[in-house]
């Protein structure tokens, strides 16, 4: 086995959206960021990453939905969006044509599985605010193309409805019921 390009292997396969998620937060970014010095993520590096077991998916978001209730629909969304994922799709569960892109709507879910994922790691408001800012690159981006750092924004406003359903005991506005476009 290479030191470089780690396979990351799953347990069960119930868990892989879960592993999907967590590798493409910017909890785990960052994370990984503090931890490796350059550009290559090593085996070492990966045990080392802060990865949640999958039975703390199972708690209670606050509204009657587990974490993995509210993920798992969010990476299956944004990750099959061609007919060659059809078997990842079918294990899902989701036997339906695959999604439509619509960057918007993409970018809305990414942004909630990464409050959601804040949440899951008990980091508070502040916390969630340090670590967007790390994120140089992704801020540059934003704005230039919209004049803000809306990436920051989004979740920072998701992690907080979030965290105020959870205070009220109400439900989280789905936007998986909602059309694909949406608007932010």
């Amino acid at each position: 086995m290479s030191d470089r390009a780690p396979l990351v292997r799953v347990a069960a396969d119930e868990t892989a959206p879960l592993i999907v998620a967590l590798f493409n937060s910017f909890v785990v970014d960052y994370a990984a960021r503090s931890a490796v010095g350059g550009t290559d993520l090593s085996y070492f590096i990966v045990k080392q990453l802060p990865i949640l077991h999958p039975a703390r998916f199972q708690d209670d978001m606050g509204w009657g939905c587990t974490y993995a209730d509210f993920i798992v629909p969010r990476v299956l969304e944004l990750t099959y969006t061609s007919s060659e994922l059809q078997d990842f799709a079918e294990h899902l569960g989701y036997e339906d044509q695959p999604f439509p892109w619509s960057e918007g709507r993409r970018f809305r879910l990414r942004c909630e599985i990464d409050a959601a994922l804040f949440r899951l790691y008990g980091m508070d408001h502040d916390d969630v605010d340090y670590i967007m800012e790390t994120f140089p690159i992704v801020k540059r981006d934003d704005e230039r193309g919209f004049g803000e750092f809306r990436t920051k924004r989004v979740v920072l406003e998701i992690y907080d409805q979030m965290m105020g359903v959870d205070t009220t005991g109400n439900a989280y506005p789905d936007i998986l019921t909602r059309s694909p476009e949406i608007s932010l």
